[in-house]
Parts: structure tokens; sequence; C-alpha cells
């Protein structure tokens, strides 16, 4: 069976390095559309996850991440790009010049009403120097939303006899999470019927195909 025709052209200002198309991924890093010839279908992979593998010649380990010298998540060059473990690459960033300037109450105050994600961009930190320098106030913290508040469970009540909307997004609009409105459902005796995302088909999804996947393609 022939590949199937690429569906779109690449981004304008990233050119592919393996042939598929590329894509500015909202995380800030250049993606770039393969081919499973095993699952006859395409899928996206970080385009400095491919180079990487090329230099080393090797698929990259599940642990293993690329960190970019400087600090460009677009600039793909090989010289730019160094294989780091996830501790190394979380070490690296919570020892960069100013972050040891960051204090407890710093942190304490952008964590309100905030996710850790939330407040280590206000604060301009990755999320995991929050993570490795203060868990204390993580494991701590309360969840912006109580469960116990009337206001929080009637919106979660009214979302949940919503049959056009589904958790995610209610997630996403109102800031309570999945988890803290399946806790709600549970405490006061009603449920949340699950829904379809808008645009969403279930039966055509599949996920990034395995590796073991992509190697039995290539044989």
């Amino acid at each position: 069976m022939s590949r199937p025709r690429k569906r779109a052209q690449s981004h304008p200002a990233y050119a592919p390095y393996k042939g598929g198309r590329t894509r500015l991924h909202k995380s800030g890093y250049v993606q770039e559309e393969m081919y499973c010839s095993h699952c006859k279908r395409w899928y996206w992979e970080q385009q400095h996850r491919l180079i990487m593998a090329d230099v080393i010649g090797r698929p990259l380990n599940d642990d293993e991440m690329i960190h970019h010298r400087n600090e460009v998540k677009t600039d793909n060059r090989p010289a730019n790009l160094q294989v780091m473990t996830k501790v190394e690459h979380a070490i690296h960033h919570s020892s960069l010049p100013g972050l040891s300037d960051l204090s407890e109450g710093q942190v304490r105050e952008a964590l309100q009403g905030k996710t850790t994600d939330e407040a280590a961009h206000l604060l301009g930190v990755h999320h995991q120097t929050l993570r490795n320098r203060f868990p204390h106030l993580l494991d701590k913290r309360q969840s912006p939303h109580n469960i116990a508040d009337p206001r929080v469970i009637a919106l979660v009540r009214q979302a949940a006899g919503d049959d056009t909307l589904d958790i995610k997004t209610f997630a996403r609009r109102t800031g309570i999470s999945a988890e803290l409105s399946k806790r709600i459902c549970e405490a006061n005796d009603f449920s949340w019927i699950p829904k379809s995302r808008a645009g969403e088909v279930h039966r055509t999804y599949r996920g990034k195909p395995t590796r073991r996947a992509l190697a039995a393609g290539d044989q």
C-alpha cells in the first residue's frame, strides 16, 4: 500500500528534517509529521528528538530530554542540542541565574488560586523548578476551588447535565479541575454523563505509535 498524500504544507518558518510537514506546537517546540508504515498513519514528533536520535545513532530513551543550549526552543541545529536525563535537565533549569533569588513568599503568593504551571509562568521559571525547590508548598496547598463551595457545586451540577459540554472543556473554561468535578459528583450523589468534545470521533482516534510498532515498520 502506498503512503497517503500529505494533507497540508509545512510551517513556512521551519524546514522539515525528515520530509514531513512541520508545525509550531503550543509548547514552543517545532514538531514534524512522521509516517508509521506499520500503523499506516501519520503522527507528530518533536523535531529536535528526531535530529538528536540521528546524531547519537540510536533512539532516545523515555528518560532522555533534549536541552537547547541557547534556550531557543525552535533552534534545532545539532550544535545547539544536548541530550540530558530528566533529572539533569530539571537541575540545570533550577540553577539558572536569577532563580536563586526566588523566595518562598513569592512562590506562595503566585500559587494563590493558580495551578503549578500557571504560577511557574507568572514567576518566569520552569514548573519543574517549583516542584524541585518548593515541594512542601505544592503538597500542602489547597485547590483554588473548594469541594464544599455551593457556587462550585451548582456549576458542576449544571455542567454535568449539559449534553454538549464535556468535563475537560468545562475544566478549561472554569478552572475547576476534572478531578475535583468528579469528587463533587460523588459527594453530592449525581453523575457526570460522559460526552465527546466537539468534532471528536473516537473510532478513528489513535495515540502516538509505540517504539515497538515503529521498529516493526522499519523491518
